[in-house]
């Protein structure tokens, strides 16, 4: 009898323990979110873009759902739970903080070529939180990969442009509208005429948050 109100105690706690590890993520999930937003609508405003116009009049249409934000969603909670493990927590970069990394990496990159350094695994892929500026709607390549588009920009004002890759469809990021928040996970940095860009591949994952009424964002 004591051995088992021991384990009754235990699981109790750890289940308790669990909830508050939820509702934590789901909190910081809405300050990022929330702080983005007010970021996106005062560059916005600060800045003439003819192009949010154009797109506001069509807005691509794509065949997906996405992520409502809420504080006692569940699904919310449990894929941003998901996506972390018990003892390490995601780091995220800043659009501006790319290209310092991508230089880091071709730098430790040469040296160990010229035996500089021992060589070591360079970690090239990286995880953002940005809103989207624009998009193009889903289209196949010759390869018979689906791919998009899109223009991110945070609360930096770094505009960065990341390229998605995927041979279903349905795992494109799922994005309707312009200012759609974007938290991409294990992007690949890199240089494209002379502009740092991210580039998603198979085993890249996305997770989009917009607020229930658009109309008052």
């Amino acid at each position: 009898e004591q051995r088992f109100t021991l384990s009754s105690v235990i699981c109790e706690q750890l289940f308790t323990s669990g909830e508050e590890e939820r509702t934590r993520e789901v909190k910081e999930t809405e300050e990022i979110y929330h702080r983005l937003c007010r970021s996106f609508l005062q560059l916005v405003q600060k800045r003439p873009y003819p192009h949010l116009q154009k797109q506001n009049e069509k807005q691509p249409q794509v065949e997906n759902s996405t992520v409502t934000l809420d504080s006692n969603a569940s699904s919310t909670s449990s894929q941003i739970h998901a996506a972390k493990t018990k003892k390490s927590s995601m780091v995220y970069h800043k659009l501006n903080q790319l290209r310092p990394f991508l230089t880091k990496n071709t730098t430790q990159k040469s040296q160990m070529q010229k035996g500089l350094i021992p060589f070591f695994k360079l970690k090239n892929e990286v995880n953002i939180y940005a809103t989207v500026l624009q998009f193009s709607p889903p289209c196949l390549t010759r390869t018979c990969d689906w791919t998009m588009t899109l223009t991110l920009l945070d609360e930096g004002g770094e505009v960065v442009t990341l390229v998605v890759f995927h041979g279903e469809k349905e795992r494109l990021p799922r994005v309707r509208m312009a200012g759609d928040v974007i938290r991409g996970h294990r992007l690949i940095v890199q240089e494209y005429q002379g502009d740092i860009q991210l580039v998603a591949r198979k085993y890249s994952s996305f997770l989009v948050l917009r607020p229930k009424n658009t109309t008052q964002h």
